[in-house]
This record gives C-alpha cells, structure tokens and sequence, in this order.
C-alpha cells in the first residue's frame, strides 16, 4: 500500500531531477541526494506515515528552526574561482583539512595520499609534501576505521603542526620543513590519543587537538607539553559527541565542530565551557553532521555542514546570516564541504568530497559576497 508520495521534476524546494540515493534518519528525517540538481534535499515526516492512511496522500514536509535561526535565510550559491581534483596524475582521495600558510598558499590533506597538496591563491598546483626530507617521519592517517584524518597549522614564525590520526601523535617542524619536535601516542592519558582529527593555535603559539573517539580537547605548549583538557563525552553543555575539527579565534574562543550532535560548541581558552548551537535538521542554523569550523576578522564562523551539503554562516551572537551550496564535483556529481578555510581577502576555500566522503575529492575557491 503506497502510504505517502511528494516531489516532481524540476529544479525547485521539494523538486527533483535525478534522484539516486535516499536514507532515513531515527527521527523520521529523509535524506534525497539528487545528482542532476547537484545537492541534497532532507526532509521531515509529520505526521508520522501509518498504515492507517487508506490512499495515497502527499507527505506534509516541515522543517524545525534552531534557536539560532531566527532570520530567514535562504540557500544560495556562491562564485566559484576555480576547482582542482589535485596534482597532475595523483588525484585528491578522501580530501580533508584546509590551511593558509603565511605565504597566502593553500594546503589541503590528501588522506589516501597521506600527505598535504599544496596551491597557489590562483590554484595552481606547486608541490605536495608527506612529512618527510627533514627528519620527520611519513605521515600516517589512516585509523582503525578505515578513515583518513590529517589537519596543519602554522604560527606566526611559519612553524608547521600537523596531527595524524593513523600514527596518533604531532609533529612540529620550522618553517624549512625540518622536524623539531612530536610527541602523542595510542592512550587516554594526557598527552595520549585514540582517534586525533583536528589541530588548531592560539595567539600564544599554543596547540589544540580534538579527539574524535575521546571526545575531548587537550591543550599542548609549543614544545609539546601538555597543559590541560576539556570536553568529554556525552551531549549535555560542554560534552561532545564526535569531536570534528576545530578553530580558535582571534579572542581566544574555541571552536569545535560537534558532529554526533549535530551542533557547534564554544569554549573558552581555559576550556570553560561557553555556548552552543544547531541541532538535527536541514534548516538555517541546523546541521548534519558539522565537521568543520573556521573565523573571518569580522568574527563571522563557518560551518563545513558535510552531509547537508552546505556551507553556514554565523554572526558572534549564533545569527544566521548566510548558507551556501558548494557546486558539484569536477565531473559533475554532488559536492559534499569538508572542509572550509577563509583568507583575508575575501576568499573562501572548500574541500569537497562524494557521497562516499572520499571520492570526487576536490579543492574550489569561491568569492565572497558581503555578509552583515
């Protein structure tokens, strides 16, 4: 007995052109990825779909608002600059995190490559890197669960940090590349790991790594040393679920992309915890499965919404004030954000990965408009 129906051809909110793939949530959220509209549409049952409905019926769709959207917001598309599928004849597999070093250049993780492929802001291809040539050891990526997590970032000197979720550990290297320090290894102890995905610095030069089987942040001094941890698991005020990458900002606030609970947590430098926001959903201000979080000067955050594949802007008070859809991969399948990195000039970069999370990987610049 058919029980509900919903959806025409076209191009329009509840419209498709080339459905292929469809899930369903334990709350009743249906995921539709749409291959010829390049996106995916999520919707929600309500009232629940019995057998007691007699004939065919459309579905009444609705959507629950976060307390963060209370503005309507609309998704739109960006202009794209260019697109990269990475290095000549070594495509980008399992595409990861994003960076800027202090030359303006663009490092993306290369998870089945384990290394970093490195572009010029015109998207030029220069050159990739997988830690060794300065005594640093092979980058090593690759978890127990078969996923590929590496993040990098670079101090105000040029010094390197990179996490490694395979080898469970950092290494810190000048700005020649040579190795001056790691330190990590498998445990839950300070200064251990089990499943580290992203590193982020402060205005001090000190290191923080989430961990996304933990589900903590722990805080190192430059050199290594460990100095406190915070989050823990669980979803109430200040636990995570699923610990993505994370930012610290210009005042100090840490960023940490909640991905079981769908949300974004922020705490204080000295990890107190501050707010949240976002919440199961397809809306402005909802999220599944927020991976990635990064900061502009005005102090707008970022939101890499993997798996509903868009890119959500915050203001400081958790408004939302713009969301993004990020195109479709080089040949022309869904694109996926990943992860998100924002320069000074008003450039957004975006890794972009399939419905699988690793294949179709790519690297795409786009212009930003003016955000209020």
């Amino acid at each position: 007995m058919l029980l509900a129906q919903w959806g025409s051809g076209g191009a329009g909110p509840s419209q498709f052109t080339g459905p292929v793939y469809l899930a369903v949530d334990d709350a009743g959220a249906v995921f539709v990825s749409v291959e010829g509209n390049n996106r995916v549409q999520v919707f929600q049952l309500a009232p629940p779909v019995s057998a007691a409905a007699a004939t065919p019926q459309t579905a009444q769709l609705t959507s629950q608002p976060s307390a963060a959207a209370t503005t309507a917001v609309t998704m739109e598309s960006l202009e794209s600059l260019w697109q990269s599928s990475g290095a000549p004849g070594a495509e980008l597999y399992a595409a990861g995190s994003v960076a800027i070093d202090p030359d303006g250049n663009i490092w993306v993780f290369d998870g089945g490559g384990n290394r970093f492929q490195i572009f010029s802001p015109d998207g030029e291809y220069l050159e990739s890197w997988d830690g060794t040539g300065g005594g640093g050891e092979a980058f090593n990526s690759e978890n127990e669960e078969g996923g590929f997590e590496g993040d990098v970032a670079f101090d105000t000197q040029g010094h390197i940090y990179v996490v490694e979720s395979g080898a469970r550990r950092v290494q810190a290297f000048a700005a020649d590349r040579k190795l001056i320090t790691s330190w990590g290894s498998f445990g839950t102890g300070d200064g251990q790991f089990t499943a580290p995905l992203g590193l982020a610095l402060d205005g001090a030069g000190n290191v923080y790594v989430s961990d996304e089987t933990r589900d903590d942040i722990q805080v190192f001094s430059p050199d290594g040393t460990f100095i406190r941890r915070f989050g823990a698991h669980g979803s109430g005020e200040g636990q995570l679920s699923g610990a993505g990458y994370l930012t610290v900002d210009s005042a100090g606030t840490v960023w940490v992309a909640d991905k079981g609970n769908h949300r974004v947590v922020a705490f204080s430098s000295d990890g107190a915890f501050q707010s949240s926001w976002g919440g199961a959903g397809g809306g402005p201000g909802q999220f599944r499965t927020p991976i990635d979080v990064a900061t502009d000067a005005a102090g707008h955050l970022y939101v890499a919404d993997l798996d509903n594949g868009a890119i959500q802007v915050f203001d400081s008070s958790g408004q939302v004030v713009a969301m993004w859809e990020v195109g479709s991969t080089p040949s022309g399948k869904l694109n996926l954000p990943y992860a998100v990195a924002v320069d000074g000039n008003g450039a957004l970069y975006v890794a972009g990965v399939g419905l699988d999370h690793n294949s179709e990987s790519n690297l795409q610049k786009f212009q930003l408009p003016p955000l209020g």
